[in-house]
């Protein structure tokens, strides 16, 4: 969306939630609403016929009738940074809402607060999951035309034309469902259900030219595009409305802006619905104070709460016959794993995470976020960018990367993330945020070791907030760096940190160079903080395994020793030390 000016933000509750559309600049739109029970507001201003000339921005809610009151933080953040009709009392923003019902009889419904965040939200230097569970989709459902409820979300769609762009955010709460109609059901009596939780909402934006007549033909388009995708559509119990908004910027024939405004609703409500269908449940994310949060599901107090010596395992390739079983039957109840068994793209799917959870394990998922290989799937992108820097002369095959840059997280970050959320994995072990450290500065003009800092501190705090916007109760673990904790933001976006080296370089070299012991007092201040640490050294001479071993239990971490390759699975500490050469 950002590609056309437009900044998303959500608010997610428990079981509803709102989505708010900024438009950089304000532009022209139009409407239509076709379902028997709409909810919504400032809708009449948009008839080509009303003489208003722009909007600001479109906000999608749950809550039904009630959930429009969000609206009400949406202008007083517009208006607090001067946006809207200006008139002799003051800025009106123009706020086209659209509301669904998912009214769950708690009271709870998006209000002016939540429509004031999700603004807040839309400020994040990276745009925000789009598909799922997530703000006004939360509490979204289809189905209920033959007498079931099955869960359904935020659902969207971009489709290109040369310059022309049409991309389409919609709640998707339909009564019908994706996929045809099954006649057989449908009696003359009438529904299983006389009142239902529903109605489609959404936006269709475009980089195009066009008035407000030819914007309504555009939101006609978005319903025809629904009525292809869902069966039946537009019923009495729906509440179906689309806005259509064209910022202007590309000449192109109405009828084609249509006709891929149709296609693109289709195929984001058809394709995106039938996915939340015969998805599992969603995990919601919770939310976590600065302090004694939770260790990848133990709590410290926990009167079985595995030893901190003996509780993780980290392994990057090696894996017994490309599979997981061996990490299955590993005593530690933590792994860490690559995305993919290849380091390419044969990524581990969710039976296989799934059966590590059913032996008991808690699994995070490792990349690089300030760093590329030369062998990962998306270097060939990155490398036709300038997102690639200077070599990192450790690792031959390793660059590092212009991680501020939103090129980086849409190619890179972004697709990590939906690949560890679909697989089902606990957490992202995340690499590399030391490069802000590593970066040459002659290749980035206008940086400085303070500034690439703050830029890595905000790109792990937009993957917490990503995560918790697609509702995946994702940890966030990075590795290495503790010294970032002195950033405001870092330890609340953090559920840990991974740290190697602590007493041990690679490998078997003991750490007693003077930034051995400044490292050690900055993990310690965030194991004080309440804060996990997954620690790491790479020694094979017993003396040194046991002497690791020790200091995690004498310092409270989590700790693993282990070779530098990552490539086996040894024991731990307990074990180790007692037999170095152990390994499955």
């Amino acid at each position: 969306m950002r590609d056309l000016g437009i900044r998303v933000g959500h608010w997610t509750g428990e079981h509803t939630g709102c989505t708010v559309l900024l438009f950089d600049e304000a532009v022209l739109a139009s409407g239509e609403v076709r379902g028997g029970a709409p909810a919504s507001r400032e809708i009449e201003l948009l008839d080509p016929m009303r003489s208003n000339a722009g909007i600001d921005a479109v906000l999608l809610t749950g809550g039904s009738a009630f959930g429009l009151a969000a609206a009400d933080g949406v202008m007083r953040w517009l208006a607090e940074r001067g946006r809207g009709v200006v008139t002799p009392g003051g800025v009106v923003p123009i706020v086209p809402t659209l509301g669904l019902y998912d009214l769950d009889g708690t009271g709870s419904v998006p209000g002016a607060a939540q429509g004031y965040e999700a603004c807040d939200a839309a400020q994040a230097p990276f745009e925000p999951a789009l598909d799922g569970p997530i703000g006004a989709g939360r509490g979204a459902t289809v189905g209920q035309w033959r007498g079931v409820t099955l869960p359904s979300g935020l659902a969207t769609a971009t489709l290109r034309s040369g310059d022309l762009i049409v991309c389409v955010v919609a709640a998707v709460n339909a009564f019908g469902e994706p996929g045809r109609l099954d006649r057989d059901l449908l009696k003359p009596e009438g529904f299983p259900i006389a009142f239902g939780r529903n109605t489609t909402i959404g936006l269709v934006a475009t980089n195009a030219r066009l008035d407000k007549v030819e914007c309504c033909r555009v939101a006609q388009g978005a319903h025809d595009g629904l009525a292809r995708a869902i069966s039946p559509a537009h019923t009495s119990m729906d509440g179906d409305a689309f806005v259509a908004a064209a910022t202007g910027k590309v000449t192109a024939a109405p009828d084609v802006v249509r006709a891929l405004a149709v296609e693109a609703v289709a195929e984001a409500i058809g394709e995106a619905a039938l996915g939340f269908m015969h998805a599992p449940p969603p995990r919601v994310r919770r939310r976590r104070a600065p302090a004694g949060r939770r260790m990848h599901g133990w709590a410290r107090d926990r009167p079985d709460a595995p030893s901190p010596a003996d509780s993780w395992v980290y392994q990057l390739s090696g894996y017994t016959d490309d599979g997981l079983g061996a990490l299955a039957a590993a005593e530690q109840e933590t792994a860490v794993i690559d995305l993919a068994r290849d380091g390419g793209d044969d990524y581990f799917t969710a039976d296989e995470i799934g059966a590590l959870h059913e032996a008991g394990k808690t699994v995070y998922a490792y990349f690089t976020i300030g760093s590329i290989e030369t062998y990962r799937p998306e270097y060939p992108a990155v490398a036709e960018t300038d997102l690639v820097l200077n070599h990192w002369d450790e690792w031959p095959d390793e660059y590092f990367t212009a991680y501020w840059d939103e090129r980086w997280w849409d190619l890179v970050v972004r697709p990590r993330l939906d690949q560890a959320i679909a697989a089902g994995f606990d957490g992202v072990y995340l690499d590399v945020p030391n490069a802000y450290e590593e970066i040459d500065l002659s290749l980035v003009p206008g940086e400085d070791r303070e500034s690439l800092a703050r830029k890595m501190v905000d790109l792990i705090v937009a993957v917490d907030e990503y995560a918790e916007a697609a509702g995946a109760d994702l940890a966030v673990f990075p590795q290495n760096a503790p010294e970032l904790r002195e950033y405001p933001g870092y330890l609340e976006a953090i559920d840990g940190i991974g740290v190697e080296d602590l007493f041990f370089l690679d490998q078997d070299v003991p750490c007693d160079e003077d930034w051995c012991e400044e490292n050690l007092e900055h993990v310690r201040a965030i194991s004080a903080a309440g804060t996990t640490v997954l620690a790491v050294d790479y020694a094979r001479e017993a003396a040194n395994i046991e002497t690791a071993c020790e200091r995690y239990g004498e310092e409270g971490f989590y700790g693993y020793v282990t070779g530098v390759d990552l490539d086996r699975i040894d024991e731990p500490c307990t074990a180790q030390s007692a037999s170095p050469a152990t390994q499955r």
